[in-house]
């Protein structure tokens, strides 16, 4: 594919043969990530840095409550529950006749989430900063997407649209380093709680400081940050604004899937991560939400770190290699998205009917409208919803 040698695996043998292997663990050198990220981060960090890493991250988030069981899940809970609760409101502060963008409050909602876990803060929803960040989040997702092609052929950046959508992920990768270094100085020079000590910010400072190992330092801190950040909201944004607009789109299930809530939280309008277990229609229809509408179809290409042979080929060093997401580089985050997905779909299912607008009754308009668009991510067409309270 352009300058890249590129390996499909689609056979189950083969794949699983691939994925026990740790020569197929690393990245694939790919202009937007290694060419803007340099290796650093832990979405394009390669060999004994990705495994320190993640292993770390790993550690951080089983001690913040992504567990299965536990006090600590609970915390994690009661965080999210936050976020649910705050959803709801600003969904019902809106006039039920008036459509709307589920875009802006779930980005909000969601973000502060996981600015909670990352930084030990939350922002105003009409903070200047936190717009600004959520603009980047959104744009540059879409950005990276368009200039997709300079994976494979990196001259073209120098040519238009290229130049400019290169320029605007560089300007808000600088601004959002900036803002992360803010905080951290903000938090350094002023009182301190018990949020802030918990944050991820705070625990690789800590890393940091105990001078362990070079991979903890102030850059790759920072990439640490943006790809917690990113990849936490991002996929479990889109995969919930999927979620929601199917729910719209197919409203006798959407009933079904109240009635089952209805049966198990009785009058309690808050769902509880135990209700997921006694929910099968409700995790099945998530479930065929992620499967018909993939947030990353293909994942992030593998990458061969040295040269090797499968299935009777030679693989050279460097070679691209494109896998189902599974096994070694699969999300970190996979159960806190679980969380995520359950908690907001329910809640906001629990507390109000979702209905589509009236510009998507015709079915051809609606199936066009489903067809999405890709970026980064296979996401949703911007689009309008009706909430109107149980």
């Amino acid at each position: 594919m352009g300058s890249l040698f590129t390996v499909v695996l689609t056979d189950p043998a083969l794949i699983r043969e691939a994925l026990a292997k740790d020569v197929f663990s690393d990245r694939a050198d790919l202009f937007l990530t290694h060419g803007i990220m340099d290796g650093n981060g832990i979405v394009a960090a390669n060999g004994p840095k990705w495994k320190e890493q993640r292993r770390f991250l790993s550690a951080f988030l089983k001690s913040a409550g992504m567990l299965k069981v536990g006090i600590k899940r609970d915390v994690m809970q009661n965080r999210i529950l936050s976020g649910v609760n705050e959803a709801c409101k600003m969904l019902a502060d809106g006039n039920e006749k008036k459509p709307i963008n589920a875009l802006k409050v779930l980005i909000h909602t969601m973000g502060n989430v996981l600015n909670e876990l990352l930084f030990g803060i939350t922002y105003a929803v009409d903070d200047p900063q936190w717009r600004y960040l959520q603009e980047l989040a959104i744009e540059g997702v879409k950005l990276i997407g368009v200039a997709g092609p300079l994976n494979f052929l990196p001259f073209l950046r120098f040519f238009p649209p290229y130049r400019n959508s290169i320029k605007y992920i560089l300007e808000g990768k600088k601004k959002t380093h900036e803002e992360y270094k803010a905080i951290s100085q903000r938090q350094d020079e002023g009182a301190r709680s018990e949020k802030t000590e918990e944050s991820l910010l705070s625990i690789f400072k800590k890393e940091m400081r105990s001078g362990k190992s070079e991979n903890f330092n102030e850059e790759q801190m920072y990439h640490i940050l943006a790809d917690m950040f990113g990849a936490g909201v991002e996929t479990s944004l889109t995969t919930l604004r999927w979620f929601l607009l199917f729910m719209a789109a197919y409203p006798k299930i959407q009933d079904e899937v109240y009635q089952e809530l209805l049966s198990v939280m009785n009058d309690r309008e808050d769902p509880l991560l135990n209700d997921f277990a006694q929910t099968p229609f409700t995790e099945a229809c998530i479930a065929e939400t992620q499967r018909i509408r993939p947030v990353v179809p293909l994942g992030i290409p593998h990458g061969t770190r040295h040269d090797t042979e499968l299935g009777g080929y030679r693989i050279p060093q460097g070679a691209m290699i494109l896998i189902p997401p599974v096994r070694k580089r699969v999300c970190l985050g996979d159960e806190m998205a679980r969380m995520l997905l359950f908690l907001f779909g329910a809640g906001i299912l629990r507390k109000f009917r979702v209905s589509l607008t009236e510009e998507y009754e015709n079915d051809d308009d609606l199936q066009e409208m489903l067809k999405g668009e890709n970026g980064i991510t296979w996401a949703p067409k911007d689009h309008d919803l009706l909430f109107s309270r149980r």
